[in-house]
């Protein structure tokens, strides 16, 4: 049992950073970075490390992106369901912008996902489903959702940046 204990303390030494690194860039905030890296390890503990030791890295970031993914989704629903807080500004000012800025990006979305192939999109980027779940359901390549999630994004990219000149200059 020792052994056991001994193990996965070094494993939780040698790979705690990396797991909490995983949970920022996959979208933790604040205390829930604290709670992916918790619930990461305790999975890795109930479960057992990989029999391979150089899959533990490589278990261990696809269990994190997992966690954050959920905290991230659970965040979405408690605050409303579209996953954007309200503004922050203490004196109020700029909430009008804001809210023009995300009815803005709703329009957008819609958009995008009115168009052909436009639904991978919206499963994505509002329903939070990976891309692997999208060609699953779809019964398509992986390959063939992330090439067309790109050529989506840079559609939605290029007419967001114009809308947003144009809004940006009624608003002068």
């Amino acid at each position: 049992m020792r052994d056991a204990t001994d193990a996965f303390r070094q494993i939780y030494d040698a790979y705690a950073g990396f797991v909490q690194y995983v949970a920022v860039r996959t979208g933790a905030r604040g205390a829930e970075v604290d709670d992916v890296v918790q619930e990461t390890f305790l999975r890795l503990h109930q479960h057992g490390a990989p029999a391979d030791p150089a899959k533990v890295r490589a278990w261990l970031a696809t269990t994190a992106r997992n966690c954050a993914v959920d905290a991230r989704r659970k965040r979405r629903r408690e605050v409303g369901g579209d996953g954007i807080e309200e503004a922050a500004a203490p004196d109020g000012s700029g909430d009008q912008d804001r809210e023009a800025d995300l009815l803005l990006v709703r329009d957008l979305i819609d958009e995008v996902a009115a168009q052909p192939d436009g639904e991978t999109f919206k499963l994505f980027y509002v329903d939070g489903l990976t891309a692997r779940e999208i060609a699953a359901r779809r019964g398509e390549a992986v390959s063939t959702v992330t090439t067309r999630l790109s050529r989506l994004r840079d559609k939605f990219k290029d007419r967001f940046r114009r809308r947003l000149e144009e809004l940006r200059a009624r608003r002068i």
